[in-house]
């Protein structure tokens, strides 16, 4: 069931630049509703973002080839927030406006887009929350990513 709030977390590693989309996972329809992806417009293909309705800008993050990392997806209310946490010590956390989610029984995607957008992350474990997490749960979902794959 797709609600139009969500927590998603990823642990991931980035193996290799992408010159094309690459849905490292989506809920529904990859452009209208949520998505993780890389983003295939940008000069440096190692973008990946975090976007509701096809908003392919204001929420990016640059990953590094090699690294683990564990990546934390929300959307609560209009803000969609993405933290990348790295196995390197790396942080960086950005938010963007925008939540076009229609909720509804809708199809789950990992790895592989609804048009066969293939990412190229190797993905250990993905945690995934029909609501945006209060503090205390995402921290406590967050510590478990982390003390797992970044330890």
């Amino acid at each position: 069931q797709l609600n139009k709030q969500v927590t998603v977390l990823f642990a991931v590693q980035h193996t290799q630049n992408m010159n094309t989309w690459g849905s490292i996972a989506h809920h529904g329809n990859r452009d209208n509703d949520w998505a993780l992806e890389h983003n295939g417009v940008r000069s440096d293909k190692n973008v990946v973002h975090w976007q509701s309705k096809n908003d392919n800008s204001g929420n990016d993050i640059t990953l590094k080839q090699g690294v683990v990392y564990v990546l934390v997806c929300r959307i609560q209310g209009d803000t969609r927030t993405f933290v990348a946490l790295g196995s390197d010590g790396s942080k960086t956390s950005v938010s963007a406006k925008g939540n076009s989610i229609s909720p509804g029984l809708k199809r789950l995607y990992f790895g592989k887009s609804d048009v066969r957008e293939v990412s190229h992350v190797v993905m250990a474990e993905m945690l995934y929350y029909d609501t945006a997490l209060g503090a205390a749960e995402l921290t406590a979902a967050q510590n478990y990513m982390t003390s797992k794959y970044l330890s």
